[in-house]
C-alpha cells in the first residue's frame, strides 16, 4: 500500500506492508481480530495514533 505523508513542505510516498501495519494497529486498538477493510480504514487509524511519522513509516516494514 502506498502512503503519502508530508514533511515540512514536501510530500513523500512510501510503500508499506499492509499485514505489518495491521499488526501494529491491532495492538494499538487492542483488537486481535482487526481485518483490512480498505485504505481509508487504515489511514483513519494511523491518524488516530499519529502514525504519519517519517520514522514509523520507514521502519514499519522491518517488524
Amino acid at each position: 500500500m502506498k502512503i503519502k505523508y508530508k514533511i515540512l513542505e514536501t510530500t513523500k510516498n512510501i510503500d508499506i506492508d499492509i499485514d505489518k501495519l495491521i499488526k501494529v494497529l491491532s495492538i494499538l486498538e487492542n483488537n486481535d481480530n482487526l481485518k483490512y477493510e480498505n485504505k481509508e480504514q487504515l489511514e483513519r487509524l494511523m491518524k488516530k495514533y499519529n502514525l504519519f511519522d517519517e520514522y514509523f513509516l520507514k521502519n514499519v516494514n522491518k517488524l
